[in-house]
């Protein structure tokens, strides 16, 4: 999470949060951003989890910026990166894939929507996509998109490889299952892009 006086971003795990933060740190600098504690981390916050963990914490009066992305990207990219991480965790097996959900490093299972939803409240004012990440921080930040050009460096040392094309994994029904399996990821996907991939 990134706190400035008149916004809050929320680092949604893989939707290209490394690179934004950078970039938001270069265009606000008054920013503050979490530390990164691998024994206490917060920096994946939501507004709720935050007031939970911080009485203090007042979000009132804020923009909210968060990171998004579509379905069925991100859970290959959260699946392969839970597996890569953990060494030895299997994929999910395929019936809980075509669900949204993935074994996470200690074991337990996650699902696209539970985690959609700690994002979802209050809804954001703006969801930042990694397709349109220039315009949609530009317009977020109100700042020119030449400002933002010159920020935003791709930085993903930690990218995983595994095969990106949709049609390898999944089939017109079971994405359409997949968004039925997974319906708040669904409703804003459809928001944040105007459509959804089936």
């Amino acid at each position: 999470m990134i706190v400035s006086g008149d916004f809050i971003w929320l680092h949604f795990p893989k939707t290209g949060g490394t690179a934004l933060e950078a970039a938001i740190k270069k265009l606000r600098p008054d920013a503050v951003a979490d530390p990164r504690d691998y024994k206490n981390v917060i920096w994946h916050d939501g507004i709720a989890r935050r007031s939970r963990r911080d009485p203090g914490f007042d979000p009132a009066g804020k923009r909210i910026l968060c990171g998004f992305r579509r379905l069925p990207h991100w859970l290959l990219s959260r699946v392969h990166y839970e597996a890569a991480r953990s060494r030895g965790i299997a994929p999910p097996a395929r019936e809980l894939l075509l669900a949204g959900r993935f074994h996470n490093a200690a074991g337990g299972v996650q699902h696209a929507d539970v985690i959609a939803g700690e994002f979802a409240t209050p809804a954001p004012d703006f969801w930042l996509r990694p397709e349109n990440l220039k315009d949609d921080l530009a317009a977020a930040l109100d700042v020119p998109l030449a400002d933002v050009v010159a920020a935003l460096t791709r930085n993903n040392e930690a990218r995983i490889d595994y095969i990106r094309d949709m049609g390898f994994w999944f089939t017109s029904a079971e994405l359409r299952g997949l968004y039925s399996a997974n319906p708040l990821w669904a409703s804003i996907e459809e928001k944040a892009y105007g459509s959804l991939l089936v």
